[in-house]
C-alpha cells in the first residue's frame, strides 16, 4: 500500500531510539528508557544509575514551539527564584529541547528531573493540603518578575470559558447545551472583577491536582506546567479545588490549602468570592480539553453518561458556591 498521501496526528517513538538518540543528547551516556504514560504528551521514565528523569515529548498538535519555549522558561524562572518545581534540564548544546522528526512533523523533547518523593493519590490529609497552599503561594510569588519573548495563551474568561462552550455543543443534548449557556451568562455576572496586574494576576500552573506534585519530608516538589500562562491566582486555586471535588473531606482540603496559600499571600476579599464561581470555569475548560483531544484519547468515553455526569457537577457546583464564598477563615485582606 502506498503510504505517501496518508497523514499522521500521532505516533509514538519506541523506547530504544529514545536510549540512544535523545537522552545522550541531555548527556547521559547510559541511561535507560521505559514508557510512562501517554497524557497530553508522551512521558518516558529515563533512569541513570540512581538519578531518574522523565523525559516528555511533546505534541505538535497540542503545543507550538514557542509553547513549549514558554513553559521551560517559565520553570526555570520560578527554580531560579525559590520556587519548589521540576525545572526542566539543559541539553549538551544548552537547549532546553531536542527536535525530533517524526512522522506527523517535528515534536520536541524535554529532560526533566523525577521529582523526589510520592503522590499522595486521592489520600491527601489537610496537613499536606496546607503545605500544597505554601508552596503554590511561593510559586506565584517566583513569577512576578518573569518575561518572555515566546508567546503564550492568557488563562482568562475568554479562553477558559467562552471559547471552551462552542466545542461542547455536539456532545450535548439541546437542553444541556442551553443551560451549560445560561450558566455561562450567570458566570460573567457572578464573577467579581479581578486587577489585571500583580499579584491577583500571575504567571500560573493552570493543572494543580494530586497528580501533579510530590511529597517528601523536605516539602512539595510541583510539575507539568503544560497548561501555564498568564491568569488570575484565584483560578489557579479554583483549577486545584474542582480537582477535589469527589473527595469526602474536600471541604477541610479547601480550607487547609487556603490557610497555607494565605500565610504566604493573603488573598482579597473578590478573590476569596471569584474562586466557587471559578471552579466551574476550571470544570468546563476541562470537558472542552477532553473534546479537543478525542482523537489522542478516543470518543467511548464521551459517552451520554459522562456529559450528563459533568453537567450534575456543574450544576451543582454552581447551586453551592454561595455556600463555598461563605466559608470563614484567615488570610483574607
Amino acid at each position: 500500500m502506498d503510504t505517501s498521501s496518508l497523514s499522521f496526528n500521532y505516533s509514538r517513538l519506541d523506547t530504544q531510539s529514545v536510549e540512544t538518540a535523545i537522552i545522550p543528547r541531555f548527556g547521559l551516556a547510559n541511561a535507560v528508557c521505559s514508557f510512562f504514560m501517554l497524557g497530553l504528551h508522551d512521558s518516558y521514565l529515563v533512569t541513570d544509575g540512581p538519578h531518574r528523569y522523565i523525559l516528555r515529548l511533546y505534541r505538535n498538535d497540542w503545543r507550538s514551539f514557542a509553547d513549549i519555549q514558554f513553559e521551560l522558561e517559565l520553570l526555570t524562572h520560578i527554580r531560579q527564584h525559590g520556587g519548589r518545581v521540576a525545572a526542566p534540564m539543559y541539553t549538551t548544546d544548552h537547549a532546553f529541547t531536542v527536535a525530533v522528526t517524526c512522522p506527523e512533523g517535528v515534536r520536541y523533547a524535554a529532560l526533566f528531573p523525577f521529582a523526589r518523593g510520592a503522590a499522595v493519590g486521592n489520600s491527601i490529609t489537610p496537613v499536606q493540603a496546607q503545605r500544597l497552599g505554601e508552596t503554590i503561594a511561593l510559586i506565584h510569588r517566583g513569577t512576578e518578575t518573569f518575561s518572555s519573548r515566546h508567546d503564550r495563551q492568557s488563562l482568562d474568561l475568554d479562553f477558559l470559558l467562552d471559547a471552551s462552550i462552542p466545542m461542547l455543543q455536539e456532545f450535548l443534548r439541546h437542553d444541556q447545551y442551553q443551560e451549560l449557556l445560561a450558566i455561562q451568562t450567570d458566570l460573567h455576572n457572578l464573577i467579581p472583577a479581578l486587577p489585571q496586574q500583580w499579584p491577583e494576576t500571575c504567571y500560573c500552573s493552570g493543572d494543580i491536582n494530586l497528580s501533579n506534585f510530590h511529597i517528601d519530608d523536605d516539602g512539595i516538589t510541583v510539575f507539568d506546567f503544560d497548561q501555564c500562562g498568564r491568569g488570575w491566582r484565584a483560578f489557579d486555586i479554583a483549577k486545584f479545588y474542582s480537582s477535589i471535588l469527589q473527595l469526602e473531606n474536600s471541604r477541610d482540603i479547601r480550607a487547609a490549602f487556603r490557610r497555607g496559600y494565605c500565610a504566604i499571600s493573603p488573598l482579597s476579599t473578590n478573590e476569596i468570592r471569584a474562586i466557587p464561581y471559578l471552579v466551574c470555569v476550571a470544570i468546563i475548560w476541562v470537558m472542552s480539553i477532553q473534546v479537543r483531544n478525542r482523537d489522542l484519547w478516543g470518543i467511548k468515553r464521551l459517552d451520554a453518561g459522562y456529559w450528563d455526569r459533568k453537567m450534575r457537577l456543574l450544576a451543582k457546583s454552581l447551586s453551592s458556591a454561595s455556600e463555598c464564598e461563605d466559608e470563614t477563615g484567615g488570610g483574607i485582606r
